[in-house]
Parts: C-alpha cells; sequence; structure tokens
C-alpha cells in the first residue's frame, strides 16, 4: 500500500483557487497598508485634530456592530462568490471617490464619516462570505495551514505597504496613494473572479429555504434563522468557548492599540521613532509566527494549540510592564521589542487557529451566522476595553495597566484547563492528514 500524500504549505500553493485569493487579498492588503498612512495623513491635513481621527476609526467600527447579524443571516442564503466580488468592487469605487474628491478640492468632513461608515457596512458583509468562500476552495485537511499562512502573508503585505507608503505618498501624494488602493481592490475582485468553485445557484439556494417566489427574507425568517445561528454556536461547549476566550483576548489587548502613542513616550521614554520601531516589530512577529504555525500547527491538537497561545499572549501582556525597570531609553525599548515580537509571534496560534477549528466543525449552511457572531461579539468588546483602559491607566499607570490585562488572561486560561470537557478534549490526537477531494477544483472559468 502507498503512503499517503504529505499535505503541506506547499501543496497547498500547489492548489489554484487557493493561489489565486491569496494573490489578491495580499495585494489588497499592500493597498490598505499604504491607504492607512496616506488616510491618516489626510484626515490629519483637513482636520489637525487628533480626537477627530479617532472619531473616525470608531464610526468604522459601527457597521460590524450594527449589521452583522443581519449579514450572516444574508451571507448564508446566498452563494459566497458574488458577494465578494461585489464587496471588492464597492470597497474600490468607495475608495477611488474618496481620492477623486479629495483631488479637486471637494472633500468635506461629513463625507470621510460617510466613506468611512460605507466601507466597513461593505465589508460587515464581505467577511462572513469570506468564511464560507474559505470553507469551498481549501481543503478540510489544510484549514491551518491555510489560514496561518494566509496570516503571514497579510503581515508581510502590511510591512511592505508601511515601507512605500510613504515614497508613494511622495512621489503620488496622498490622493494617488490612496488611488493605488482602490486599484488593489479592482485586482482583488478580478483574482475571486478567477476561482472556479462548486456552490449552489442562487435560485437552489432560494428553493432550500423555501423562499423561491420571494428572495425578501421576513422579519419572521430573519429571526428565526438568526436564532438557528446563535443556538447552533451556543450548543457547542468548545466553539462557545473559543468565541468568548478571543473577545476577552479583544478586550484585554485594547490598550496595546489605544494606548500605545503613550506606552512609547512615558513608559519607553521614546518618541515617534519608537512608534516605528515597535510598528515594523509588530507584523514581523506576526509573520514569522504564522509561518511557523503554517508548517508545524498541523500535527498539533486545535485546542491545545489555542490555549497555549492564550497562556502565552497572557505572560507576555503582563510581561510589557518590565521595560519600566529599564535603566535608560534604549535598554527599555530593546526589551519592549523583545516582548512585543513574541508576542506578535504567538497571536496566530489563537486567531488563525480558532478561525482553522471554526471552519473545520461548522457546517456551509451556518458559517456565515457563525462568523457573523465572532466578529460582532469580538469588535465590540474593543471600545469596551479601550474605554476602561484609559480609565485604569488614569487612576493607576500604564505598566499596571498591561501585567492586570495579561493577569486576566491568564486567570482564565486556568480556569478554562480545570473544565472537564476541556480536558477531555485536550487528550484527544488529532487525525493524521488523508488525502481528500478538494474543496474546489484547480482551474479558472
Amino acid at each position: 500500500m502507498n503512503a499517503p500524500e504529505k499535505r503541506n504549505v506547499r501543496t497547498l500553493l500547489g492548489h489554484r483557487p487557493y493561489l489565486y485569493s491569496l494573490i489578491g487579498n495580499t495585494v489588497s492588503r499592500i493597498g490598505d497598508s499604504i491607504d492607512t498612512v496616506a488616510y491618516s495623513w489626510l484626515i490629519y491635513q483637513l482636520t489637525g485634530s487628533l480626537i477627530m481621527m479617532g472619531t473616525i476609526f470608531a464610526v468604522s467600527a459601527l457597521p460590524n456592530i450594527l449589521f452583522g447579524f443581519l449579514a450572516g443571516v444574508l451571507i448564508d442564503r446566498l452563494p459566497k462568490k458574488p458577494p465578494i466580488i461585489l464587496g471588492h468592487l464597492l470597497r474600490g469605487t468607495l475608495v477611488a471617490a474618496i481620492a477623486v474628491l479629495y483631488l479637486s478640492g471637494h472633500l468635506k468632513i461629513w463625507m470621510i464619516y460617510l466613506f468611512a461608515f460605507l466601507q466597513s457596512t461593505v465589508e460587515a458583509f464581505v467577511h462572513p462570505a469570506a468564511s464560507g468562500f474559505f470553507q469551498k476552495i481549501v481543503p478540510k485537511d489544510l484549514y491551518l495551514p491555510a489560514s496561518s499562512f494566509s496570516q503571514s502573508a497579510a503581515s508581510l503585505a502590511e510591512l511592505a505597504g508601511m515601507g512605500l507608503a510613504g515614497l508613494v505618498i511622495a512621489t503620488l501624494g496622498t490622493g494617488g496613494a490612496i488611488l493605488i488602493d482602490a486599484a488593489t481592490f479592482f485586482f482583488a475582485a478580478g483574482m475571486v473572479l478567477l476561482v472556479k468553485v462548486d456552490e449552489p445557484s442562487l435560485r437552489q439556494l432560494r428553493s432550500d429555504n423555501g423562499d423561491d417566489k420571494n428572495l425578501t427574507t421576513t422579519t419572521k425568517q430573519f429571526f428565526r434563522e438568526l436564532k438557528e445561528g446563535l443556538v447552533y454556536v451556543w450548543s457547542h461547549k468548545l466553539i462557545r468557548l473559543t468565541i468568548i476566550m478571543a473577545a476577552l483576548t479583544n478586550f484585554a489587548l485594547a490598550p496595546f492599540g489605544s494606548l500605545q502613542a503613550a506606552y512609547v513616550k512615558d513608559v519607553l521614554g521614546w518618541g515617534p521613532a519608537g512608534l516605528s520601531v515597535l510598528g515594523i516589530i509588530f507584523p514581523l512577529g506576526i509573520m514569522l509566527g504564522s509561518l511557523a504555525l503554517s508548517v508545524w500547527g498541523q500535527k498539533h491538537n486545535r485546542l491545545a494549540l489555542i490555549l497555549t497561545g492564550f497562556f502565552l499572549i497572557g505572560a507576555l501582556s503582563a510581561g510589557l510592564a518590565l521595560p519600566v525597570f529599564g535603566t535608560t531609553a534604549l535598554i527599555r525599548m530593546i526589551m519592549a521589542g523583545v516582548l512585543l515580537f513574541f508576542f506578535a509571534a504567538t497571536l496566530p496560534l489563537v486567531n488563525a487557529t480558532i478561525s482553522a477549528y471554526i471552519m473545520e466543525n461548522i457546517p456551509e449552511n451556518y458559517i456565515g451566522r457563525s462568523s457573523s457572531v465572532m466578529s460582532v461579539v469580538c469588535t465590540s468588546m474593543l471600545p469596551l476595553g479601550a474605554a476602561l483602559s484609559g480609565i485604569i491607566a488614569e487612576a493607576t499607570s500604564l505598566p499596571l495597566l498591561y501585567a492586570l490585562m495579561g493577569g486576566l488572561i491568564l486567570l482564565v486560561t486556568a480556569i478554562v484547563l480545570a473544565l472537564p470537557f476541556v480536558k477531555a478534549e485536550l487528550k484527544i490526537r488529532p487525525a493524521p492528514a488523508a488525502e481528500q477531494v478538494p474543496a474546489a477544483e484547480a482551474g479558472v472559468v
């Protein structure tokens, strides 16, 4: 008998549907990174207000919270490929409109808020569709390496985009940089269009849902299907647990985004250069950690990987309080840089593994609602964590805040490890990757 084929990252990169999607997403991520710098500069040029920048990014978080559940129900009733293509085209058009309005001198503050809200609304619908599409184009035994390798590619793209941003803005101006981001969305739509995927037609799905004569989901149908999705997620102990822990992590890690500038200035004793250094270290850590997980993570128990990640994140989060004891600014920066690198390298153990675990265990007809539940819950924790972090930091100190947040994650991890069903799950060894028919045939339309 022949030995089973070893399926790994090399196998994955030879699978054209995944490769097309990866290339499109990576190029789009480079554009997003350039746009992040350009957009921040544009907002600051127009308003001169740091508070305004913060409120615009807060507005961007609202659509996912407001429309996430609706998006999940709707996406579960649709083929997954068309919403992704439409989403890329709409986002590209919106970004191009911002650039044109800016270059023509007609861009107003209220338009920035409106476009931020509209772009995030589109993203709220694309996200659950992308999860379902991933299930169709990646063989199930390669979900973890695919998820982690995609995260590694995204981090590399972020580094490249950040590195190119200054050159692009200096050469083409702010408007030109934003137009490049618009072009990357159109490119991503084209790459998804090339993917040949076997999925039911809209008419078949409408018939399956019992609404072949009426595409519109009634209020009663919507809440029934939403309830089905919530009940399904809640009834699965391990999925419920991973979503709760992921939400808690978002809550505990909120200070790393909202208070990073204060940490660099007040704790490390650095200025903008320190922010740049940490800004490079963070995606670099994620990239290398994701790459390592894609190569070596497949043979390990999923829950063991997730809980190991939670434990390390908690320990390293608390460790970020230690640089305050450094005797010089350089020593403090080195300490923070090393801790942040390993902290970032640990994140894929949680993010990529949870993503793979959910896709491995949730049926296709529930993936949209399940992804939306996780997205809404986790997104909601960010502003809550950021607000509470600011209050705690004002009352105590930043190092103590990081120690408390890290300690919270460690405490919850210890409690979870004591649960009987978790102990039972950790004893299960993952089955060897077996040969299976790819989710989508390699090819182009």
